[in-house]
């Protein structure tokens, strides 16, 4: 009998740890519940830029070394950095035709330099002598809302040039229809890391630029990326055009002036 009874009792052990295994199982598939749906919560991150300090001019072949131009210390997001602040084309001969004078570089000894004012400020770019313009532009994009959807376009900027009318030393008109003329000059980007010049993407630069004496001002180069754009002319590309009928006798002077400007895509937000 006993042994009966242990038989007994373990067959009746092993319905009942059979039954709570199934019940068991039974219990978790009914409380578990996936999550079908996730959870997303969102944070912020937060900078501000300020520019306070100058972009100083950079040397048009090596970015960081060598000469460079004469710094405007303009400040803002939208900065000239530099200009060439003088173009001596020296002293010349008068003659019967009309004249073409190449610009006269600062190291040139094949002519005097014209005693009307200081001498090209030109510099070596690692191969000739050049001048150029420099901007800085960090203007944030224009943002426009059209039915409810935000878009962010980049603001355009401008650069001008216009040449007054010469006069001579008394103040006497001079040089009547003489213009100066920039040809090939060189559209470049300093790139993300500062270490070089690139082509920029979407830039431009006019591949002949006159000056009229007197004349409105012209624009010469545009663009809408950010970043330090320079225009580069090298100095035997620059020249100063006289009509004969022109050649004043003496010392001349006029007034190069450069305007850089930003044009909004939009006036006002729809």
């Amino acid at each position: 009998m006993k042994k009966n009874v242990k038989l007994t009792a373990l067959a009746l052990f092993s319905t009942l740890a059979l039954t709570g295994v199934m019940a068991a199982n039974s219990v978790s598939a009914d409380t578990v519940d996936p999550q079908t749906t996730p959870a997303v919560e969102t944070g912020h991150a937060y900078v501000t830029f300020t520019r306070n300090s100058t972009t100083g001019p950079l040397n048009p072949g090596k970015p960081g070394e060598g000469e460079t131009e004469t710094p405007t210390n303009e400040t803002g997001a939208l900065t000239l950095d530099a200009i060439p602040t003088s173009l001596n084309f020296g002293t010349q001969e008068a003659s019967a035709t009309n004249t073409v004078i190449n610009l006269l570089a600062s190291t040139d000894n094949d002519r005097g330099i014209s005693p009307a004012g200081p001498a090209t400020t030109d510099v070596n770019d690692g191969t000739e002598r050049v001048v150029y313009t420099q901007v800085t532009n960090l203007l944030p994009a224009e943002v426009t809302t059209v039915d409810g959807t935000k878009t962010s376009t980049p603001v355009n900027w401008n650069l001008s040039a216009q040449l007054s009318g010469f006069t001579t030393d008394t103040g006497a008109e001079s040089l009547k229809g003489a213009s100066i003329v920039m040809k090939s000059g060189v559209n470049q980007k300093l790139s993300d890391d500062g270490a070089a010049w690139i082509a920029p993407t979407s830039a431009t630069l006019s591949d002949n630029i006159v000056l009229s004496a007197g004349g409105d001002a012209v624009s010469y180069a545009s663009g809408d990326e950010n970043g330090i754009l320079q225009q580069v002319w090298n100095t035997k590309n620059v020249t100063l055009n006289v009509p004969t009928s022109a050649q004043t006798i003496g010392n001349s002077t006029a007034t190069v002036t450069w305007t850089l400007t930003a044009t909004p895509t939009h006036t006002a937000n729809n």
